[in-house]
């Protein structure tokens, strides 16, 4: 994955189902950011939208990788929070919207 001449790559073995939610760092030439994904926005996944935790966990890499366009987009337009010190993007139903 790549964003605005930027390299962005999941930290081995950092992909995790917590609170409701799949986290990962994302390894960037300007630092490690922090990725969230609500259960909302997986949700609005076809095919995605009924699945239980185990299944979502069972299916994180492949609904990571499914995201990883949206998330790149993100962070190409600079969406990054800057809470509890960490960099964060969080990817939310509307960033999957056309236009969002």
């Amino acid at each position: 994955m790549s964003a605005a001449g930027q390299t962005i790559k999941l930290k081995p073995d950092s992909l995790t189902w917590i609170d409701n939610g799949l986290s990962a760092e994302l390894e960037t030439t300007n630092g490690i950011v922090l990725c969230v994904i609500p259960r909302d926005t997986i949700n609005c996944l076809p095919a995605y939208g009924d699945l239980v935790e185990w299944e979502i966990e069972r299916l994180k890499v492949e609904i990571f990788n499914r995201l990883s366009p949206a998330i790149g987009a993100k962070l190409q337009l600079g969406h990054v929070e800057r809470a509890d010190a960490e960099p964060t993007v969080c990817l939310r139903p509307a960033d999957l919207a056309p236009g969002g």
